[in-house]
């Protein structure tokens, strides 16, 4: 579970990243930084706590045990869902850098 939540909290944060950049690039004046670190703070570690704990709950069966060491291939959605959104919103800030 907790390798679950680090690994989207590393996407989160990959997405977040893409929107420092498209502030700092695109969007430059007019744009609020005093409170824009926290905001991306809560949903970088706040955002994979409502995919994580539902998912555990609901599947905890599927998190590791002797067979497989993280989570099993039926329930691979719970990763691959979030980070498709994750690599997804990143391309579409992709084309506004250049």
């Amino acid at each position: 579970m907790l390798l679950h939540y680090v690994f989207l909290v590393t996407w989160g944060w990959m997405l977040a990243q893409g929107l420092v950049l498209y502030a700092k690039f695109v969007t430059v004046f007019g744009v609020d930084n005093s409170d824009r670190l926290r905001k991306f703070a809560v949903y970088a570690y706040g955002g994979p706590l409502f995919i994580v704990i539902p998912s555990y709950a609901f599947g905890s069966q599927f998190y590791g045990n002797s067979e497989f060491c993280w989570i099993d291939s039926s329930f691979i959605w719970v990763v691959a869902a979030p980070v498709a959104v994750a690599a997804v919103s990143s391309l579409f800030f992709l084309p506004s850098l250049s």
